[in-house]
């Protein structure tokens, strides 16, 4: 970071912590409402409640068929199939075409050479300093520094504060007038005072951590994986350009898919939640709640327009084939629950046998008075 990057930084900063200390400060709150406040919040109350386990319920019989089917058509509406739909689609996606995507050997030794100051580790420097008012207090510990005094202890005594530790820090990190002097500098080694716009710094080098230049060798494979994987979405967004022309010309969407050799695939039944017949998740859908909110605001036989999925690399087109809308379903899956629905109904008519126990809550405490409410 520069000296002028740094100013900038505190620039923006100041305004905001002096709004957020504000706004964090202590309040002093009324009486009054503290004390209603207090009393909502400390209020007890006395209650009692009874539970019916269903288990004292007996003598219940299983309903027989006719009842079954007499309470199913009192309640069809609980026992509706969802509407289903036959949809097809087409999605691209770069995993399809990823594998297809080759990377020759001079492509990688270009990208290599273009990026090799990127893929090295640049050198690192864990350095200390002393910070002063003044150039002659900076010069004083220099001097000491220099004929033999400790760092740490002429630091403390000339400038009153123990010196700052920086840490790692790399050549860019510095103030440009710190940074070269810094970067010069042999292990253990120490600087003439050095001004910034904070003082008079005198900065110690403690460790170096050479920077290192990977190999070609060493870089080919991350190279050729993030160069696999731009033209991998480069071609998905090629292709997702030639099928919307396509498209846009009138051809069917089987037809689309033939002529630039798509697959087309079809889901037989989809409810609006995503599920089939079996009531399973259909699983694969590209960008789910977005692929099932179109296929739901169709109507039979309408395609919808080319569309990017969230993630942004991707994209599908479909079309509603059918649509199966929601009628009434008696099958096996739903006689459990017209069998609980009518033992309940059948124990309603049965007197209750008189329960051995039941549960009793009750709480002797002192009952404040409620916050007042506002009437509307």
């Amino acid at each position: 970071m520069s000296e002028q990057q740094l100013i900038n930084s505190l620039r923006q900063d100041i305004p905001v912590n002096q709004i957020t200390a504000a706004l964090a400060a202590p309040l002093q709150v009324p009486d009054a409402l503290s004390e209603q406040i207090r009393q909502y919040r400390e209020e007890r109350r006395i209650a009692e409640y009874l539970v019916i386990p269903r288990s004292s319920v007996e003598g219940v019989e299983t309903p027989d068929e006719a009842t079954l089917r007499s309470f199913y058509e009192e309640h069809q509406d609980t026992f509706m199939a969802p509407e289903y739909r036959r949809v097809s689609y087409i999605h691209l996606s770069p995993d399809d075409v990823r594998d297809s995507v080759g990377i020759s050997e001079e492509r990688l030794r270009e990208e290599y050479e273009a990026r090799r100051k990127e893929l090295s580790v640049p050198e690192e420097r864990q350095v200390e300093q002393g910070l002063f008012d003044s150039r002659e207090e900076a010069q004083a510990a220099y001097e000491d520094i220099r004929n033999g005094g400790d760092f740490t202890e002429v630091i403390e005594d000339t400038s009153g504060e123990a010196p700052i530790e920086l840490g790692f820090v790399r050549q860019g990190d510095l103030p440009e007038s710190l940074a070269e002097n810094v970067f010069s500098l042999e292990e253990g080694g120490v600087t003439e005072p050095l001004e910034s716009s904070f003082g008079w710094h005198v900065i110690r080098v403690n460790e170096i951590q050479e920077g290192e230049e990977p190999s070609f060798e060493a870089a080919r494979e991350q190279i050729r994986n993030e160069l696999v994987e731009y033209e991998a979405v480069e071609a998905t967004v090629s292709l997702a350009n030639e099928l919307d022309d396509l498209l846009a010309s009138g051809a069917p969407l089987e037809e689309a898919a033939q002529e630039m050799n798509l697959e087309l695939q079809t889901i037989e039944a989809i409810d609006s939640e995503g599920r089939n017949r079996e009531g399973q998740q259909i699983e694969g859908l590209p960008d789910r709640e977005h692929f099932l909110s179109e296929t739901f605001s169709l109507s039979e036989g309408q395609e919808s327009l080319l569309i990017e999925t969230s993630e942004g690399d991707s994209y599908f087109v479909l079309q509603v084939d059918a649509v199966e809308e929601p009628a009434p379903a008696l099958s096996r899956r739903f006689v459990p629950r017209c069998e609980n629905s009518g033992s309940v109904n059948n124990a309603r008519r049965k007197p209750m046998k008189p329960l051995k126990t039941f549960s009793l809550a009750q709480k002797t405490v002192r009952v404040s008075q409620p916050l007042p409410r506002r009437k509307t």
